[in-house]
């Protein structure tokens, strides 16, 4: 565009009053906010010009994806939340799965490292082993002692599954 002022581009509108300016033309409305109060202009009004070609589109671009993001960060502790109202019940079970998951894996590592140590892993084993041989030995070799862990099997289960009150406390 040349900078240079350009008599078909401007009007004079000095001499006329506001009530002269005729409608026709959308862009001369637009000039009658730049009249004063009685309706004289000190200057020459430019009439409404196309705005001028941009030559970065890209920039743009950038910028509205750029005013998308951040409109989507400003909405995320909203969304979230709904979310989580929406699916609290499957993501608790998710994150208790997860959780029971990462203690499993982490058990297993402490055992792993547990049974790297030199005589500790062969003690545990005799530990293991010498623990059920007494099992055996006290309550399942004789038929009463049999009896008697089944006696109190059968009182554990009806106090896990409330077949049997307990006495007050």
């Amino acid at each position: 565009m040349n900078p240079e002022v350009r008599q078909s581009e401007y009007t004079d509108v000095s001499t006329s009053s506001a009530d002269s300016i005729p409608s026709i033309d959308p862009r001369l409305e637009q000039m009658e906010s730049a009249l004063d109060l009685d309706g004289n202009v000190d200057r020459l009004t430019p009439l409404a010009l196309p705005p001028a070609y941009d030559a970065n589109p890209a920039a743009d671009q950038w910028q509205q994806v750029g005013e998308r993001f951040s409109i989507f960060l400003a909405d995320l502790p909203d969304r979230l939340q709904e979310f989580y109202r929406s699916y609290k019940q499957p993501i608790t079970t998710i994150g208790l799965v997860l959780t029971a998951f990462v203690a499993l894996k982490l058990t297993l590592a402490i055992l792993d490292a547990v049974n790297d140590i030199p005589l500790l892993a062969p003690t545990f084993e005799l530990i293991g082993i010498s623990y059920a041989a007494w099992f055996v030995y006290r309550y399942l070799w004789l038929d009463t002692n049999r009896r008697e862990l089944g006696e109190k099997f059968n009182s554990f289960k009806e106090e896990v599954l409330g077949n049997k009150k307990l006495p007050p406390v």
